[in-house]
């Protein structure tokens, strides 16, 4: 069963999400060549929006850390996923399912996407331009590394291919299952988390994005089953976020698990950029 949101928990979500994307819009920008930068640009703003970027932040904040630490880590998410995004509907065109008005040439989106993830490295190899000046180096290696595996054939990869083989409801859930998992440990370690913090949040980012994965895919015909798997998901996501009882952002971070409010606030956050 879908819980709301509470007001201002939404607002806190709401709040975070605009300032990644103001920071994003100081990263990407159109410039020369055209050819090269309108299609990055509307590519990475046109795409369907997770809530990935914003849990980074979120997990910053739960391990002590401020947001700032984890704003670098979050917009180059949603670059990862807006890539991501290209290449589901370059492959859907592949297969003849054409559901998506296409603004560029299929072989200029793929290009972007490249392109995109280019820009990914740049912006976490480059501290001083795009890091908060107390991060370590140590520390954004280890994010280097959850970024690429996030990316790679164990991450978006293979889960775009288990949708394309519709090998099951668990299918559904796996890309952002990735992307989540990214995020709360890309933010975690950026606040200076221990191991177990990490693993911890790690293992919340994946139920979490399971969930969102699941619901946003959900058929009627499916709905009670669904349902059932997303409630017992939701009780392993709450029970990893049990070993930082008490702390205040524990509230607030377990509300992305609330799925009616959360759904619709990323269906807007994508029609006002489409």
């Amino acid at each position: 069963m879908a819980v709301a949101m509470p007001q201002n928990q939404k607002s806190y979500w709401t709040s975070i999400s605009t300032n990644i994307e103001d920071h994003l819009k100081t990263v990407v920008q159109v410039q020369s060549p055209l050819s090269v930068y309108e299609p990055m640009y509307y590519l990475v703003f046109s795409s369907p929006r997770t809530m990935a970027p914003a849990l980074s932040i979120a997990a910053c904040e739960l391990v002590g850390g401020q947001p700032e630490k984890a704003m670098t880590a979050a917009s180059v998410l949603h670059l990862m996923y807006a890539a991501s995004t290209a290449r589901h509907r370059f492959l859907d065109r592949s297969m003849g399912i054409n559901h998506h008005h296409q603004a560029f040439p299929a072989n200029i989106e793929l290009l972007t996407v490249d392109n995109i993830l280019s820009s990914v490295y740049e912006l976490l190899a480059r501290p001083s331009i795009n890091h908060h000046p107390d991060d370590k180096p140590e520390q954004i290696l280890k994010v280097i590394i959850e970024i690429s595996r996030a990316m790679g054939a164990e991450g978006i990869v293979k889960g775009l291919y288990l949708q394309k083989q519709r090998t099951g409801s668990v299918s559904d859930g796996k890309v952002e299952s990735g992307v989540y998992s990214c995020g709360a440990v890309c933010g975690a370690i950026l606040g200076g988390a221990t191991r177990e913090e990490i693993e911890r949040l790690r293992s919340f980012g994946r139920y979490a994005g399971m969930i969102h994965g699941l619901m946003s895919s959900m058929a009627t015909d499916e709905e009670k089953g669904l349902n059932e798997m997303v409630d017992r998901l939701r009780s392993l996501a709450l029970k990893e976020l049990e070993y930082f009882d008490h702390h205040p952002m524990v509230e607030t971070i377990s509300s992305i698990l609330h799925l009616d409010s959360l759904l619709q606030f990323t269906s807007k956050q994508t029609q006002s950029l489409s």
